[in-house]
């Protein structure tokens, strides 16, 4: 029966480090991310969502839609994050 309660403080003890060491890693991540991205201020844009970015944001079937809502809402210039790229969308109006 000892064998038993050593078994378990063993699994309890390697489940212990195996998420300690996950959500080490995850915050490392996230920190040299943040000290790494030195790009300049952006145009405004919509919020992207973490991981995707704005990927949702885009429909697959009229995506000219889609812009030229963003158009109207974000003026003339407005970025988006598709993944782990940063998009800079310049929208010009034409004079009829």
């Amino acid at each position: 029966m000892g064998g038993d309660k050593s078994g378990k403080d063993s699994l309890h003890t390697m489940s212990t480090t195996i998420l300690f060491s996950a959500l080490l890693g995850v915050s490392a991540y996230l920190i040299f991310r943040r000290a790494n991205n030195k790009c300049p201020p952006l145009p405004p844009g919509p919020s992207p969502k973490p991981i995707i970015g704005n990927t949702l944001d885009f429909p697959l079937k009229k995506p000219w839609v889609q812009y030229l809502k963003m158009s109207k809402q974000f003026n003339c210039t407005t970025s988006v994050f598709l993944q782990a790229s940063c998009l800079t969308l310049e929208f010009l109006s034409q004079a009829a």
